[in-house]
């Protein structure tokens, strides 16, 4: 494809029958995604991601890939395990990825009853980590496996630039934000910015309907 950018949350799980049907489905999610290899932007729902676990086939490499969005679908029909192993599978296959963003951390990404520090490496290999030059969260609700993820990053990634936080408000948890800002950073030139959920909005008339700061 000549694409650039490209939003994917086709659910190529939808309706399966049988064992053969969700392979096939596996099949074809894996087929589709071959095709998005010279993309450089990249928002991917977790459903394509349960698809391609299934297609049990090497993901090929996304060279030009820089920014990689990944978007939750709230569905527990599927292991985490799995989920783990295609985010890890296409990390690796992204050599050149600088910026990545979670729409929410934990839903069915992570869950605060597993062992986070042998999950984090498996899914977020520090092979990956390493190069990362961005990393957004664009809901963080504040629970105690977001802040050890946010930590898991702040430790491992050499070349971060900027970590973007958001949540509603940060003023009533001044708390949170210390204890941020209180983790080690192995990238001492990383800038931590925290910012209201609602600041992507930038249109004046908008902001100051919905009573916001203009």
């Amino acid at each position: 494809m000549s694409l650039d950018t490209a939003g994917v949350q086709s659910d190529f799980l939808y309706y399966i029958t049988t064992e053969s049907d969700l392979f096939l489905r596996g099949w074809h999610a894996f087929k589709f995604m071959s095709g998005l290899q010279n993309l450089k932007s990249l928002s991917l729902s977790e459903k394509i991601l349960k698809a391609l676990y299934f297609s049990q086939r090497r993901l090929p490499t996304f060279r030009n890939l820089i920014k990689l969005e990944l978007i939750p679908f709230y569905c527990h029909d599927c292991p985490r395990m799995c989920i783990w192993k295609v985010l890890s599978s296409l990390f690796e296959s992204s050599p050149n990825l600088e910026v990545l963003i979670f729409q929410e951390v934990f839903k069915n990404y992570f869950s605060e009853d597993e062992e986070l520090d042998s999950v984090f490496p498996v899914a977020l290999p520090l092979t990956f980590i390493e190069h990362l030059k961005e990393i957004e969260f664009k809901n963080f609700e504040g629970e105690e496996h977001e802040f050890k993820l946010v930590e898991y990053f702040l430790k491992n990634a050499k070349t971060l630039k900027k970590m973007t936080i958001a949540k509603e408000p940060w003023n009533s948890v001044p708390e949170c934000r210390d204890r941020i800002l209180s983790f080690k950073k192995c990238s001492e030139d990383c800038q931590i910015v925290f910012k209201k959920k609602m600041d992507w909005i930038k249109c004046p008339q908008l902001r100051k309907a919905l009573n916001l700061s203009v």
